[in-house]
């Protein structure tokens, strides 16, 4: 049979190593996993205008790796999920928007949940406020003032399901591994 695939969306400035254990994790509960490093890593995040565009750059590499990996595992291409940390749930949520294969969409403390950029974020191509969207789990800590909880954008979206859920005792560096 097809593996489901779930894609990990990188943090600013992070690489596999920082949700290694979030990857072997989903790996042993049957799923394919693939991570791209974060597009920050070449191109530092200065200014509030680069977020549209490098949120495209991380959701293309996020796309690409689904060719990837279908060539080299036995991976079910119609049913994927995407996981986002931090500025990684901004390329999760522009996948989704242009991706109908992607039927669940999870943030962890992402940025979309925020209203830091989020007009600049809102002027990415692929951002489409009245895309039909898969379910999307947002958690979120209230601890780290950067991190502030800004539902706005995300009550304003489409999704088949939009479930927020707080987090205890947890800072922003948290949730990475």
């Amino acid at each position: 049979g097809l593996f489901p695939l779930v894609l990990i969306g990188q943090g600013n400035g992070q690489d596999v190593a920082d949700q290694v254990v979030l990857c072997e994790y989903l790996a042993s509960q049957g799923f394919v996993v693939a991570a791209t490093p974060s597009p920050m890593l070449r191109t530092p995040l200065e200014r509030e205008d680069q977020v549209g565009p490098l949120a495209e750059l991380q959701a293309e590499e996020l796309a690409a790796a689904i060719g990837v990996v279908a060539a080299e595992l036995p991976v079910d291409r119609e049913r994927l999920a995407v996981v986002g940390h931090s500025f990684g749930a901004r390329a999760a949520l522009l996948l989704g928007m242009r991706d109908r294969r992607i039927r669940a969409i999870v943030s962890l403390d992402g940025g979309i949940g925020t209203a830091t950029a989020a007009d600049e974020f809102r002027r990415a191509p692929s951002f489409r406020e009245d895309a039909e969207l898969p379910p999307l789990l947002h958690f979120y800590e209230e601890l780290d003032a950067f991190m502030a909880p800004d539902f706005r954008m995300l009550r304003a979206l489409h999704t088949a399901e939009l479930v927020l859920t707080a987090t205890a005792a947890m800072h922003h560096a948290h949730f990475t591994t």
